[in-house]
């Protein structure tokens, strides 16, 4: 078994290691009591290991929505926020540059700061969050015209059947729409709970 230590302490196996069922349980028990924080870890069964091993190239990971959640906790330092993911201190930092300020204005279109995230549920806030995730690849041109259409009465069913009043009504709104703006709004907004629970409560029988 070799163990690589990479750039700022950055750990990693040369191949998958194997354990038996006993070892791989007190292995995980390890990584979720003594060394990281539990809601980032996560057990899954796969047949396709990954390649790249440290001295290959660089390579980085996904954020987890469980991850977001503590990395918007201000109330935690960066450092602190760092050694409980097991991601250096710089790509907290950066991270938290780059996103904080986005995530306070999607806590402001739902009438929320900060304190009042803090005291949600787990599940509420791993459903913001996955909300913010979606929305943030969203251009503000095409967030805009998705607010201009929620503004219509009954806007869901307009979109579900595609009604040409859905493009008259919107025309009257913002003169000489982008038709390509416009087809990506109908998209992301079909995304949102708000369409998906109005689908569910009158077309799913």
């Amino acid at each position: 078994m070799k163990v690589f230590i990479g750039d700022n302490t950055h750990i990693d196996f040369k191949e998958p290691i194997l354990m038996t069922l006993e070892q791989r349980e007190k292995f995980v028990y390890f990584l979720k009591n003594e060394m990281f924080e539990q809601s980032i870890i996560f057990v899954e069964k796969t047949s396709d290991f990954r390649k790249e091993r440290l001295g290959d190239k660089f390579f980085s990971e996904e954020w987890s929505p469980e991850e977001y959640i503590l990395l918007t906790n201000l109330n935690k330092s960066t450092y602190d926020v760092a050694q409980s993911m097991g991601r250096t201190w710089l790509s907290i930092n950066m991270k938290r540059g780059n996103e904080i300020y986005s995530f306070k204005l999607k806590l402001k279109s739902k009438n929320l700061d900060y304190d009042d995230f803090d005291n949600l549920s787990k599940d509420k806030k791993l459903e913001i969050i996955k909300e913010w995730m979606a929305e943030k690849g969203i251009s503000e041109k095409t967030r805009t015209i998705m607010e201009e259409i929620k503004k219509q009465n009954n806007w869901q069913h307009n979109i579900k059947e595609m009604k040409d009043a859905l493009g008259i009504v919107y025309q009257k709104l913002t003169p000489k729409p982008e038709e390509q703006n416009f087809k990506k709004a109908v998209r992301e907004l079909k995304k949102t709970n708000e369409y998906k629970e109005f689908i569910k409560a009158n077309y799913d029988y």
